[in-house]
């Protein structure tokens, strides 16, 4: 009787001590609501792009909304999918970060499996406000194509420039931009190019309707990259006295990035520009780190490739924005100090085309003199790769069009020591540096192409080859 009873009442302990433990966990599992638990994750982080005349397919703006399309977000965001955000936590902090924690995954999955509550709808917040035209208010100046383009209803996406004169009678110093698509359904990103020679103008000559098409970049020699524009993106200025410089009488280049509806679309994007309200003392460049020997061959899952500069001075960055085409995997950047010291620029594990973000720091890294900036990626020219363009797979080298591929890593920076004054100085040791590289490329090229007895130099014959090679191509450009 007495060892039942000690039995029966150590069982009885152990229960206790099990369901107290267990108390915590019965309270967490209490089923979120909309409006107290997920309505504030939606609208912090979807509710942007996820409203009327947006680019997003839906809206997100009620209780409604997001039951309708309640197992679509979960599945989506379980998959981190969406929001879309592709820069790894860790490494970079930047503004208007879109990632969802493990923890806002979690409510929004425990939500629908719980039947999507609305809960008490007085606990809902209030839907977020956002411009009704200008983010940062109306722009100093607006540019838009001379005429709406039309785009077809059928095939491949399209990379379509648009030349727009400034009109501009003296420089100007620019201290942001913003883009307004005329029809938001089919432009996927805008880029935005000062094309100083104006040798845009040539290209848009030969095609008769507005723009002329050209993938990657603008198609011209001597344009520079100006700005960026995706979905979601918020418009920012850059810090006192610093402004991107736009010369007197130079174009601009819209390179608009269409997808095709099914129908015929009309858009008629349109571009606005902030202008510095102050001195403006260092000029904001953007230059890019390229491996440009780019050689996959088929049927290789992570072939690697980068390159990494050398700081000649010391500058201070202010965004980043990886570039590959259909084939990339990932990208890292980080920055090698004299000292040794290594900070994290960028790092993207799982690399999406269709979502290339300028990503701006929250803090503008400071790099010395000295400091070597290291790119590396990876490219997936699998069979098993589901964006590869090619089945089977075929080799890849660096180029221009969709099935080829690049690997670059631009940032918009300044010279620290620099002035206004001396940047002319600083733009010619630029254009000198990058006439060299354009060179060495060039060279690369030619004896990957005729040094065809492998001994790395080109012989008085192949050489002749190379030459004429090259007088070929001259001759069909002056066409």
């Amino acid at each position: 009787m007495r060892t039942t009873s000690y039995r029966f009442i150590k069982l009885l302990t152990i229960c206790l001590v099990m369901i107290s433990a267990d108390l915590p966990s019965i309270a967490s599992t209490e089923s979120p609501t909309f409006a107290k638990d997920v309505a504030p994750i939606i609208f912090n982080n979807c509710t942007e792009c996820h409203r009327p005349d947006q680019v997003a397919p839906f809206k997100l703006l009620s209780y409604r909304d997001a039951k309708k399309r309640g197992k679509t977000i979960a599945e989506v965001v379980g998959e981190r999918f969406m929001p879309q955000w592709k820069a790894d936590p860790g490494f970079g902090k930047f503004h208007n970060e879109r990632r969802l924690t493990d923890k806002e995954i979690h409510t929004i999955q425990k939500w629908v499996a719980a039947g999507m509550p609305e809960g008490d709808a007085t606990e809902t917040p209030k839907i977020p406000k956002f411009p009704a035209e200008w983010s940062l208010g109306k722009p100093d100046h607006l540019f838009r194509p001379a005429k709406t383009y039309t785009l077809g209803p059928e095939g491949s996406d399209e990379y379509r420039c648009f030349v727009i004169p400034t009109g501009f009678d003296k420089d100007v110093f620019v201290k942001a931009v913003e883009v307004k698509p005329g029809n938001r359904s089919i432009v996927h990103h805008v880029i935005a190019y000062v094309d100083p020679q104006r040798e845009g103008r040539k290209r848009d000559a030969e095609t008769p309707e507005p723009g002329y098409v050209s993938f990657g970049g603008p198609g011209v020699r001597r344009a520079e990259w100006l700005d960026a524009w995706v979905p979601g993106m918020t418009p920012r200025r850059l810090p006192k006295g610093v402004g991107k410089h736009i010369p007197a009488g130079a174009d601009l280049i819209l390179q608009v990035h269409y997808h095709r509806s099914g129908k015929p679309e009309d858009d008629l994007t349109q571009f606005g520009i902030y202008l510095a309200d102050e001195t403006t003392t260092h000029k904001a460049r953007v230059r890019d780190i390229s491996d440009n020997k780019l050689d996959i061959p088929p049927g290789v899952k992570s072939h690697p490739a980068g390159k990494q500069y050398t700081l000649p001075t010391a500058i201070t960055i202010y965004d980043v924005m990886p570039h590959m085409h259909l084939i990339g995997k990932t990208m890292t950047a980080d920055a090698a100090l004299p000292n040794g010291k290594k900070i994290p620029i960028i790092r993207i594990s799982d690399w999406d085309f269709n979502w290339q973000l300028p990503y701006v720091y929250k803090t503008p890294l400071r790099l010395p003199k000295g400091t070597v900036i290291r790119m590396n990626a990876t490219f997936d020219n699998s069979a098993s790769n589901p964006n590869n363009p090619s089945n089977p797979p075929v080799r890849v080298r660096h180029g221009e069009e969709t099935t080829d591929e690049m690997c670059m890593l631009f940032f918009t920076y300044i010279v620290d020591k620099e002035r206004i004054e001396n940047a002319g100085r600083t733009d010619k040791l630029i254009n000198a540096a990058k006439g060299l590289r354009a060179l060495a490329n060039v060279t690369g090229r030619l004896k990957q192409r005729f040094d065809t007895d492998k001994d790395g130099k080109l012989s008085s014959s192949e050489q002749k080859q190379a030459r004429a090679y090259l007088e070929q191509m001259r001759s069909a450009k002056n066409r």
